[in-house]
């Protein structure tokens, strides 16, 4: 091995010592490099977020094939691809917390007609500028559409093909709230709900498709078992026996029997829709998120102390970029009827500002645009999402 210039230089017991020296120190340094590194598995774990259940609805040409049940299970026309469930977040919200009771979040398409066009507001700038904003606007949420409504798509093949217990009809029979009657696989028998267990544990269950269930709940009007797909795609089958009828439910999360008779009920791509408008709004006039210390800048801040506001959807102006509340409902009230939205509409005023209503098919939700002022006390004013028509 040829020498570096420096070593030749030495003096020969010197050399003699230097080599295995150096080679000792590759070795222990190699070794240093393959030691495990310590792990920190409480920097891991995921911090704990309230409960919500979701309502899963597919598209309405898949809900009325469905309504044809065979007794046996289907065939499915493709493979579902392995995926990672993930809890969709339509858009950025601020880190504060917020306590509000649990919903049921509906899964509705945000490909929906709109069923009126009454009760327009007063909105000459939009209107004059509606034929122009309009193609820009649609390019801007197609994604956005896109991506909300992909849920429903990643588990079709395996609502579609999941085994439909023999003689069961559509809906909850009364065993559960109206609401859940559009869910995509919602069905009720009048068998009790042993009969209904055993024939998912030992005939339905397994197949070609779907793994054996495994029972995670047990009450005796309440049972929830874990179902998966050869791919490796989970879901959750829930069964409630109420009134000599049998509910079966298959949802893509595990809910108890208090969430299933208690909880609120949210069409979420539809809320998914009104987030998107608010946030092309606040693309247009370059709106600041809600911050916890805002609340204590509004006009009137006691009034706006009660669980039913969205403060995680709120979102306020600025004074580099002021705009009128009229302004900003035009300008809302535009974005929502490109998403399928009936026209807002007064409803009063709160908060020393006005209450607009944003309504699809039955959804409701309110909107007040508070005065309030920033930390140099300059003017502004905040768009804040209410559950109910505040008072």
């Amino acid at each position: 091995m040829k020498l570096p210039y420096f070593l030749k230089n030495l003096p020969t017991p010197a050399r003699i010592l230097l080599r295995p020296m150096l080679l000792i120190s590759l070795v222990l340094h190699g070794a240093v490099l393959m030691l495990p590194l310590a792990y920190d598995l409480k920097k891991s774990e995921n911090p704990e977020k309230e409960k919500t259940v979701k309502i899963t609805k597919l598209s309405s040409p898949t809900q009325s094939s469905s309504k044809a049940f065979p007794k046996s299970s289907l065939s499915p026309k493709s493979t579902p691809r392995r995926t990672r469930r993930r809890q969709d977040t339509p858009l950025q919200t601020p880190q504060w917390n917020q306590t509000s009771p649990p919903q049921i979040i509906i899964t509705r398409s945000l490909e929906q007609t709109n069923p009126s066009q009454n009760q327009q507001i007063s909105q000459p700038s939009a209107t004059s500028n509606a034929s122009q904003a309009q193609p820009q606007q649609n390019g801007e949420t197609s994604n956005d559409s896109n991506e909300e409504s992909t849920l429903p798509q990643k588990v079709v093949n395996f609502f579609a093909t999941f085994p439909r217990y023999p003689r069961a009809e559509k809906g909850s029979g009364g065993v559960l709230r109206s609401e859940f009657d559009e869910a995509t696989y919602i069905w009720h028998t009048a068998d009790n709900l042993e009969t209904v267990a055993e024939n998912f544990e030992n005939e339905l269950l397994p197949t070609k498709n779907f793994d054996s269930p495994k029972r995670i709940k047990g009450e005796p009007n309440f049972r929830v078992y874990e179902v998966s797909s050869h791919t490796d795609e989970t879901n959750y089958l829930h069964l409630i026996s109420k009134d000599e009828i049998t509910a079966i439910y298959l949802e893509s999360e595990e809910y108890s029997l208090e969430q299933l008779m208690e909880a609120d009920t949210e069409d979420r791509s539809v809320m998914a829709g009104l987030s998107i408008a608010i946030e092309m709004v606040k693309n247009e006039y370059r709106l600041k998120d809600f911050e916890e210390n805002d609340l204590n800048r509004l006009v009137e801040k006691d009034n706006f102390k009660g669980k039913n506001f969205e403060f995680k959807f709120a979102r306020k102006t600025t004074a580099e970029q002021p705009a009128s509340p009229t302004e900003l409902a035009s300008s809302l009230n535009k974005q929502l009827k490109g998403l399928g939205f009936e026209s807002l509409s007064e409803e009063g005023n709160y908060g020393g500002g006005t209450i607009y209503k944003v309504k699809q098919s039955e959804f409701e939700i309110y909107l007040i645009f508070a005065p309030a002022h920033d930390q140099d006390d300059n003017p502004i004013t905040v768009i804040i999402p209410s559950k109910e028509k505040p008072r």
